[in-house]
């Protein structure tokens, strides 16, 4: 068969037929493939920044606490002996804190 021959025949046309469709399928799938990790990754960045904010905000609260009962200690001179330990024989004193 000469090269023309092969090139009309019905083996080559539905081969290349076949390939091109293969080729445009790959192309979509690399280009959904980029489009779809796009997407995750930013999901995942917002959603670890919305976590960091939720963590940053609950140990704010637990350290605003910590510092209320800081400050109580150092003010009020009955919580001050309280945790001196200046009431430990004295169970009335110490049941009232």
């Amino acid at each position: 068969m000469t090269q023309l021959n092969k090139l009309n025949s019905i083996a080559f046309k539905l081969i290349s037929g076949f390939m091109v469709v293969v080729v445009l399928i790959i192309v979509l799938g690399a280009v959904s493939y980029n489009s779809s990790s796009s997407a995750m990754l930013k999901s995942y960045k917002q959603n670890m920044a919305g976590t960091v904010n939720a963590t940053a905000t609950y140990l704010n609260l637990g350290m605003s606490q910590i510092h209320a009962e800081a400050q109580k200690i150092t003010e009020d001179s009955d919580y001050y002996n309280y945790y001196r330990g200046a009431y430990k024989g004295n169970k009335p004193q110490e049941y009232m804190l």
